[in-house]
């Protein structure tokens, strides 16, 4: 118990260090979006758009009911996930092996490139991932106690997972092996199979609705020669070449000194948590891999977060396997840490998510504005994902006080996620009714960072757009111009 509390705050620890300065981006803003509606309206939502994570928005609704939506509050429930999924771990690694293959996992999965990721994401990874490995430790128990309440909890748990992420019904298969593995009774098996038969005739409804709802995918690219890639890197690694080399050099060699001195390596639980752990991170992956070839592409790395835990108790067997004396593991346990270190960086940059520069746009809008100053959007950004709408959704009390004069029909009258935007060649009018315009547009690279003067040139791209070319012809020129990395900001006055 003081193992898995120990990883645990560790987890969170890494996690949420930083976590407040990435700006958000166009995921976490259908979020906010979503969560901050009241529930009728949500329900509306997601029966058409973001139905797989219903059960998120609802629990993010009720944070935000107590918490504000700043950066940093939306994503510590993804931290606190993960660090309750690393206690999660450390309990799996335990009931399977040795306290060192359990502490050892843990360290890796808090340190875990996907997992560092994941925790400062506010969507729903860090959950799946929580619930994949709990799930699989109530499997254990249940196996080995061959208690009724046990089996009942974990068919409550299939429901659950699924109610989090769908991809999660792919741990009925994964669970089968691992039972397999473990050399189980017939009567565990069976105990097995009408508990998850039971959570798959509640689950009926929802997973057809699911399917009718596979539309909601069609964002996703087909699967090419960078897939492959996305596999073996960044699924679990995120974009750390150095840490993915070095996982890899240490399961190889952990394999090789099985094969060729197991007499000498060998310990308790060591080839069955090897094999489960592989299962865990095959099956789904393999699983989303041929329905996007087979039916519809579906495959994202980040949706297979809740496999983590499986390659962290991989690669907890292969440090103890190589390492073998505590010493040693402590130090190859600290080479995966400083391996993590770069990208763990890199995560927490101010454009780390997709490049996107929401947050920095709103502090701008936020702090140089003023009430009853004029907005207008310049939808013609190439930016992906777009349009430019949801960079408001992510920060709406930054523009709270200003006259948005291209909003549309709202996303709330329309059970969608985003507002429409209307061209400023329609809305002539409304536009000449402001004195100040502040203007979101793409960033020009021609241009510089900050600019100020009494009638700034508008630059070649936003130039030539309506956004511009409207208000200029009403008499506005732009005094001030603001560039981040992917945006610009203007203030026009006449």
């Amino acid at each position: 118990m003081i193992d898995a509390i120990l990883i645990a705050v560790l987890a969170l620890v890494v996690s949420i260090i930083g976590s407040a300065n990435p700006s958000f981006w166009y995921d976490e803003a259908a979020t906010i979006s979503a969560s901050t509606r009241p529930l009728p309206e949500l329900f509306e939502l997601v029966s058409s758009t973001d139905s797989a994570h219903t059960f998120y928005y609802l629990l993010m609704h009720g944070w935000f009911e107590i918490f504000p939506h700043t950066e940093l509050w939306s994503r510590i429930p993804s931290s606190l996930a993960v660090g309750v999924a690393a206690a999660g771990v450390v309990t799996l690694g335990r009931l399977l092996s040795t306290r060192s293959v359990a502490l050892s996992a843990g360290v890796i999965f808090a340190v875990l490139p996907r997992i560092t990721s994941a925790g400062i994401e506010a969507r729903p990874y860090a959950l799946a991932t929580l619930a994949s490995v709990w799930l699989t430790v109530i499997l254990i128990v249940a196996a080995r106690r061959t208690s009724r309440l046990m089996w009942l909890l974990y068919a409550v748990g299939v429901v659950f997972a699924v109610l989090v992420n769908i991809h999660l019904l792919m741990l009925i298969g994964v669970h089968l092996c691992a039972l397999v593995m473990l050399r189980l009774p017939w009567v565990v098996l069976r105990s097995w199979a009408l508990s998850a038969a039971g959570a798959l005739v509640v689950l009926i409804p929802y997973l057809v609705f699911m399917r009718a709802q596979s539309g909601q995918l069609s964002w996703i690219d087909p699967l090419d020669h960078k897939t492959f890639g996305n596999v073996l890197l960044t699924q679990y690694f995120d974009f750390s070449m150095l840490f993915g080399v070095l996982a890899y050099v240490v399961v190889a060699i952990a394999a090789w000194l099985y094969v060729r001195r197991r007499k000498v390596v060998a310990f308790e639980g060591q080839a069955e948590t090897a094999a489960i752990s592989v299962v865990w991170m095959v099956v789904p992956t393999v699983g989303l891999l041929v329905y996007s070839i087979v039916s519809q592409p579906i495959y994202v790395d980040r949706y297979l977060s809740f496999t983590a835990p499986g390659a962290a108790l991989l690669l907890g067997v292969s440090v103890v396997t190589v390492a073998r004396k505590p010493r040693l593991i402590a130090a190859l346990l600290l080479a995966f840490a400083i391996a993590a270190v770069p990208n763990w960086i890199t995560q927490r940059g101010d454009y780390a998510k997709f490049k996107m520069d929401y947050s920095q746009v709103a502090d701008t809008i936020a702090a140089q504005s003023s009430p009853g100053d004029c907005l207008l959007l310049d939808d013609n950004v190439t930016w992906e994902p777009g349009p430019i709408r949801p960079l408001l959704s992510a920060r709406p009390d930054a523009y709270a006080d200003l006259v948005d004069v291209g909003l549309g029909r709202t996303g709330r009258e329309e059970g969608r996620l985003w507002d429409d935007n209307i061209a400023p060649h329609l809305i002539r009018d409304k536009i000449n009714a402001c004195s100040v315009i502040w203007t979101i547009a793409e960033r020009d690279p021609a241009l510089g960072s900050r600019d100020v003067g009494p009638n700034l040139a508008p630059g070649g791209p936003f130039g030539t757009t309506y956004a511009y070319r409207v208000p200029a012809r009403l008499g506005f020129h732009i005094v001030e111009r603001w560039q981040f990395n992917i945006s610009q900001v203007t203030k026009s006055v006449r």
